[in-house]
């Protein structure tokens, strides 16, 4: 019952301090661990049954760090030993390694503005084919109840932040923070990171993103240049991940618990880990692919299916994206990708002009960023799987 009692005490003094942390719309910093919250004692009933020494250590850890507020602390829990462990916890946490301002005023907009915005009918079609986001338990009126939440946040952003542009993925992320967080500061995060982690996403076209998704196979084939061989050969190319890298593995992963454990760790890390996640996975499943049918059909067939349909270690891929990282700094691999990019370019003038000598045709320009079709794999991918 020790672990029990550190965390009763560490609910009540944050409780306690709420009074002199309200903010804009009568939020707190405290929004997850208030009085309408669930009781610790209810929480936290079972905490010492259910966890091993080493997590009960590693939750001290945490619970230290958060009294101390020590975020940097916090970070470097957020890579090892199950991360935060609990959403009750992670209702104190998020808020703050996203580097929320509190004292930011964001009033709800009305009815008529939301209904009227050029991306809301889209947001209503995303959100109302999410029913497997929600868990299952709840009844008809609590998931309506949610659904309509969940409009709400997402239109608030992008009401909000007029530059930005919604892609049909970000109602899985949406989603995930407002179960854990509550509408209001979900609100608040998802605001924070979407000029920050998913800002590439959200541009006006997703050619920022294709250049991203080159890197996963620059980086399959520094680790693995067999595995890298047989990927090119294949044709396969990176639309399998897409949906990986933009929704955080939300939209694939079945498993609530491995969704928020990897949203703890990319939370915290560089904007581009969930690509460096997508790598370790890819090796993690290396031999498997080699032994598969080199053509894109068997490949992309095999790799979709991976996070939905196998118990991946997600602790493992998790220490390896961050040795990958290490060892392969973003700075580098944008350069490389960059580099690569350039050379297709190039060498894609030079057919259009060898063309045109021997045909005496005008040759349509090439798109060098292959990223033709990178707005409609959004769609089908992330609306329809």
């Amino acid at each position: 019952m020790i672990m029990k009692q550190m965390v009763d005490h560490f609910v009540d003094k944050e409780c306690h301090q709420s009074d002199d942390k309200t903010v804009a719309n009568g939020l707190t910093t405290d929004d997850g661990l208030s009085a309408e919250e669930e009781d610790s004692d209810e929480v936290f009933s079972q905490i010492d049954d259910q966890l091993s020494d080493e997590e009960v250590l590693h939750m001290t850890d945490v619970l230290n760090c958060l009294q101390r507020s020590d975020t940097r602390g916090l970070r470097r829990l957020a890579t090892v030993g199950q991360g935060f462990i609990t959403d009750n916890l992670r209702r104190q946490i998020w808020p703050k390694v996203a580097k929320v301002s509190v004292v930011e005023t964001s009033p709800r907009p009305d009815l008529k503005t939301i209904e009227s915005h050029e991306f809301y009918n889209q947001v209503v079609l995303d959100v109302n084919r999410s029913l497997k986001r929600f868990p299952p338990s709840i009844d008809t009126d609590h998931r309506i109840s949610m659904q309509d939440s969940l409009v709400r946040l997402i239109m608030r952003v992008l009401i909000k932040n007029p530059e930005l542009h919604y892609f049909q993925g970000y109602h899985d992320i949406c989603v995930t923070f407002l179960m854990v967080l509550g509408e209001e500061m979900a609100f608040y995060v998802v605001n924070q990171l979407s000029k920050t982690h998913f800002r590439i996403f959200m541009d006006k076209t997703m050619e920022k993103t294709a250049d991203l998704m080159d890197i996963i196979p620059i980086l399959v084939r520094r680790e693995s240049e067999p595995l890298g061989d047989h990927m090119e050969r294949s044709d396969v190319g990176t639309i399998f991940a897409l949906s990986w890298v933009i929704t955080w593995f939300s939209h694939v992963l079945p498993t609530y618990e491995h969704v928020t454990r990897l949203f703890d760790f990319f939370l915290v890390s560089h904007s581009l880990m969930p690509l460096y996640l997508t790598v370790a996975l890819v090796l993690h499943k290396e031999r498997h692919i080699l032994d598969t049918d080199c053509d894109m059909p068997s490949l992309h067939q095999l790799l979709t299916r991976i996070p939905e349909t196998e118990e991946l270690p997600i602790e493992s891929l998790i220490e390896s994206a961050v040795d990958l990282m290490d060892r392969h700094p973003p700075s580098d691999m944008i350069k490389e990708q960059e580099s690569r990019k350039q050379l297709r370019l190039k060498l894609a003038k030079s057919r259009a002009k060898k063309a045109v000598r021997s045909d005496g045709m005008n040759v349509p320009p090439t798109n060098a960023n292959s990223s033709v079709s990178f707005r409609f794999w959004c769609c089908v991918i992330s609306g329809n799987t």
